[in-house]
């Protein structure tokens, strides 16, 4: 199981090289880009309006990214340039071409070179990539053939760098009720092309729609209907693969290569014609940073699906979904989770199991690792905790990184628990409580212990839940491939225990997020 960590509230996008630095000293090596740290969804739903200050800007100074807002309109005749200019004195007056220049392809792979040099220089490296989404408040469905520049754009980064992984949402704003899998099924396919040739994996999300300031399920926010378009447009794409193939013969390959500017629509055909100038960008005006990094991976794929699906647990907590049930439903489609906290009704993304409310979490966790459990997940898990980052203080923020890494290892650990239990020939407990019962419950038929020891005298010799009790000297006497299973909350206290008497293969369990528990506890001894 690979584990990805967002540098979004960590690295400044503009002076990459603090926040990467502390990243790798924290042994977060592996990235997961969100390209929205480039182009936000503010920026892409203020794309071509006219934009303002929204505090004061020293005079001669160009304001910088959070500087503006919309422009509230003015009443000035259409013919009144000099009316217009001297409305607003600000030499950034309109600052629309800020959001503009930023949220293109092109600014935004220019933009990104600084962080892509320093993931080279520090070891680190991007696996994973994230297209900029709208606010699902957002109606601008003119920005549609944006985001399939984007799209492309960032198909071609992925093959340039050797990102397997793109996360692509679904077109959702200005489109008609009823007709989103028509729209969003050209607009996929379009995108597959290149996503084969570059052997890039595309991976749509679940999301929230607004209405009247309400999140609501929105696209693929149901298991069963996005386990149902994954399996349709990997149908339909390895079609279009068989055909290319069987053409090939009779057509020279350079055609191919231009295929997939043919078949888009005029809007997206932008992309691979019109905006070529961007397209090469990473190869020709930063081709040291992309060269250093990776080769071009841009050999067609004919091994692995190209569609598969990211489960974002920030959106399924707004929307109320059910994770263990969405993530049975996906199955093998499953490729990558976004592990994030967020308040119910407030869209944020916040570290693991610091949105709690009287000590309970917000977010369905234990419903989450029971259906990562059941589908034997063994993919991707991307760690967003952005705003918390972005919360805490940059001389603190180096000490929140190893909690991060921490959190993120144990949602490994929890989701591998089954996989862990089959690593040995054998196992012993240790520890004869309420958790050895809980396992006896869960997993005492499929995993039988050879028994459990415990530090209370006064019970060994006695069962419980059909185990044997015996001391720890016990334990001395197995064999190199048994594992042993502290089943007590004292972890550390017992761990250290077992190393003084010169145990190995020691191994934690835990009964937090079991596929059932014993209600009724049983008074320690």
């Amino acid at each position: 199981m690979n584990i990805f960590y967002s540098p979004t509230g960590i690295v400044d996008s503009r002076h990459p090289a603090q926040g990467l630095t502390d990243m790798s000293h924290a042994g977060l090596k592996h990235i997961a880009l969100d390209l929205a740290m480039y182009c936000s969804g503010h920026d892409l739903k203020n794309y071509g309006k006219p934009m303002q200050p929204c505090r004061p800007v020293p005079h001669g100074n160009t304001p910088q990214c959070g500087d503006c807002r919309p422009e509230a309109s003015k009443e000035a005749p259409d013919n009144d340039t000099a009316a217009k200019k001297t409305a607003n004195p600000n030499p950034y007056s309109d600052a629309s071409d800020r959001v503009s220049s930023i949220c293109t392809p092109e600014a935004m792979l220019k933009n990104l070179q600084p962080l892509l040099e320093q993931c080279r220089s520090q070891g680190l490296s991007v696996q994973f990539l994230r297209v900029p989404r709208l606010p699902w408040d957002s109606k601008r469905g003119d920005l549609n053939p944006l985001l399939e520049e984007i799209a492309h754009s960032a198909i071609r980064l992925c093959g340039k760098i050797g990102c397997r992984y793109l996360a692509v949402s679904p077109l959702f704003a200005g489109i008609q009720k009823g007709t989103e899998w028509q729209v969003n099924r050209a607009y996929y396919l379009r995108l597959a092309k290149a996503a084969r040739k570059y052997r890039v994996t595309l991976l749509l999300e679940n999301q929230c729609r607004s209405h009247n300031g309400h999140l609501l399920r929105g696209i693929c926010s149901d298991g069963a209907e996005a386990a149902a378009w994954i399996d349709m447009l990997n149908a339909e794409t390895a079609r279009q693969g068989n055909l290319l193939h069987a053409e090939i013969p009779a057509q020279d390959h350079s055609s191919h290569a231009e295929a997939p500017a043919q078949d888009h629509s005029s809007h997206a055909e932008a992309p691979a014609q019109g905006h070529s100038s961007h397209a090469e960008a990473p190869a020709q005006d930063h081709s040291s940073c992309a060269e250093a990094l990776a080769q071009d991976h841009s050999q067609p794929r004919s091994d692995s699906p190209v569609f598969a699906f990211c489960l974002d647990t920030g959106t399924s907590t707004l929307c109320g979904q059910d994770m263990q049930e969405f993530a049975v439903s996906l199955g093998h489609r499953l490729k990558g989770v976004i592990l994030r906290d967020c308040g119910r009704g407030q869209e944020c993304s916040l570290l693991p199991f610091t949105a709690a409310y009287q000590g309970q979490p917000r977010t369905d966790w234990l419903g989450l690792i029971r259906g990562l459990r059941a589908v034997d997940f063994d993919d991707n898990l991307i760690l967003d905790f952005a705003d918390t980052a972005a919360a805490f203080s940059p001389l603190l923020r180096p000490q929140l990184l190893p909690l991060a890494r921490s959190a993120a290892d144990y949602f490994k650990w929890q989701i591998e628990l089954e996989s862990l239990l089959k690593k040995y020939d054998s196992i012993v407990l240790f520890g004869a409580g309420n958790m050895c019962r809980n396992y006896m419950k869960c997993y005492g038929e499929q995993y039988p212990p050879l028994f459990t020891c415990d530090n209370n005298p006064s019970i060994w010799g006695r069962t419980i839940s059909g185990l044997e009790i015996k001391p720890p000297e016990a334990l001395k006497d197995l064999p190199g491939s048994c594992g042993i299973f502290i089943c007590n909350i004292y972890y550390r206290e017992i761990e250290k225990q077992l190393l003084e008497m010169g145990i190995k293969n020691i191994e934690f369990f835990n009964d937090e997020y079991m596929p059932s528990f014993h209600f009724d506890r049983i008074e320690t001894y």
